[in-house]
This record gives structure tokens, C-alpha cells and sequence, in this order.
């Protein structure tokens, strides 16, 4: 269920082109007249404030993953495999770019975890599961109780 890892990060780079195309779409074209600490300034700006509200929202929304991740069949979740609040996606989402600061030694962390954790998942008690798993799971647990409440009538 946890081993992801190749596709959670394909989705990464696929959610960093859908951020990267809308910065610049909005951003302004008479901000390449300046100089070119003061575009990048604002490029890198722009660009975390639309990362921190596309992955809480969509990590926190009923499909709780970002488009990348839908389209690679992962999703986020908590320790009871439910979907994770905002709160805990912006804490998440802070916490990633943390993750990413010292030579993306947060996201590496993940290869040595038996759950496949990075820092950012560690510090927030959150997992990136397959969907398609995850979801047959919840669906034998269900039958499970089923029978169970069968056998106790």
C-alpha cells in the first residue's frame, strides 16, 4: 500500500507544471521589463503562495490528492487511512518545503521507512497510499464486519 514512492513523485512533477504554467499565465508580461532578482523574487513568491493553496485544498478535498497524484492513482491520508483536514494539509504543506531546503534530504527519508515517510509525512502523521489498494482494503474490512454482524445475529 505504501510503495509509491516512484509515482508519488512523478505526480510532483506533474503538479510543479500545472503551478509553474499558472504563474506565468498571471503573472503580469510588463514584470520582464525589471531586473532579474526582482522577476525571480516574484516568480518564487507567486509560485509557493499557488503550491500552499493548491495542495491544501486539494490534499484536504474529497479526493485528497493534488491532480498529479489522482492521475498516478495515490492519495493522502492519516493513520486511520481517513482524509486529512486543512489544517494538517497546510501544516503538511509547510513542512514540505522543509523537506525540500537541505538537499531534498526530507523527501529521501522515505526510501528508509517501512511506510515509505518523508519528513513532512512523519511530522504531520500523514501517508501516501495507493488509492486502488487502499480502497480494495476498506472494502474486505466492510465485508469483514459484514460477516461478522451476520454470525453475531
Amino acid at each position: 500500500m505504501y510503495e509509491v514512492l516512484f509515482r508519488r513523485y512523478v505526480a510532483l512533477t506533474i503538479d510543479q507544471i500545472i503551478i509553474g504554467t499558472v504563474a506565468f499565465l498571471i503573472l503580469p508580461k510588463e514584470i520582464y521589463n525589471y531586473n532579474f532578482t526582482y522577476i525571480l523574487i516574484t516568480q518564487l513568491v507567486l509560485i509557493t503562495i499557488l503550491n500552499w493553496i493548491y495542495c491544501c485544498s486539494m490534499e484536504s478535498s474529497k479526493y485528497q490528492a493534488t491532480i498529479g497524484k489522482r492521475l498516478l492513482g495515490v492519495m493522502v491520508v492519516d493513520k486511520d487511512d481517513e482524509r486529512i483536514t486543512y489544517v494538517r494539509a497546510n501544516s503538511r504543506y509547510w513542512w514540505k518545503l522543509l523537506s525540500g531546503l537541505i538537499l531534498c534530504f526530507g523527501y529521501l527519508m522515505a526510501f528508509s521507512h517501512e511506510k515509505r515517510q518523508a519528513l513532512h509525512d512523519r511530522m504531520t502523521g500523514t501517508y501516501v497510499v495507493n488509492k486502488s489498494f487502499l480502497l480494495f482494503m476498506l472494502n474486505c474490512q466492510k465485508d469483514d464486519d459484514v460477516k461478522t454482524d451476520i454470525a453475531h445475529a
